[in-house]
Formats: C-alpha cells, structure tokens, sequence
C-alpha cells in the first residue's frame, strides 16, 4: 500500500481515509483507479480499499483531445509531480 492510499485510526478514534482517485491517480507507478467502501455494522466502521483497472489509454487520448495533454502520460504510467500539468 502506497503512503498516498490507506486508512488509518487516530488515537481518538476517528478514522482517516484516503483511498486515492478514479481516473487521476497520484500514487507513483499506479495509474489503475481507487476508491473506497465505509460500512457500519454492529456499531463498529470497517474500510475495504478498493483497486479498478481501467482503459488508461482512452483516458490519455481523451485528456489530450481535451487539451490537457501532459496529464496523458500520469493517465498512463501513474508517475506524477506537481509541475506541468495545468
């Protein structure tokens, strides 16, 4: 599990989800889509953390068609920085 996606309970109690994104993902070297399920039962939160291949290519194509074309490469690799995107 990267540093980017997980769930974690603070001493307090509360819970801190960060399950990453779907369709533009942060995690390096992962650009498959990330979500998360929260359930309770019986009183008690469970967190299950989710992975989803996708078409990483039709997503580039359409990034770049929509003028966004250096998110194409993130949409394909997962490798992200914080320069050159916008």
């Amino acid at each position: 599990m990267a540093a980017h996606w997980r769930s974690m309970r603070l001493r307090d109690g509360r819970r801190i989800i960060n399950p990453g994104a779907v369709g533009f993902q942060l995690v390096h070297g992962s650009p498959d889509a990330r979500y998360a399920l929260i359930e309770r039962r019986e009183g008690k939160w469970s967190t299950a953390l989710r992975v989803v291949e996708y078409d990483h290519d039709a997503a580039a194509a359409q990034a770049i068609g929509n003028g966004f074309a250096p998110w194409a490469a993130v949409l394909t690799s997962g490798w992200v920085d914080q320069t050159g995107l916008f």
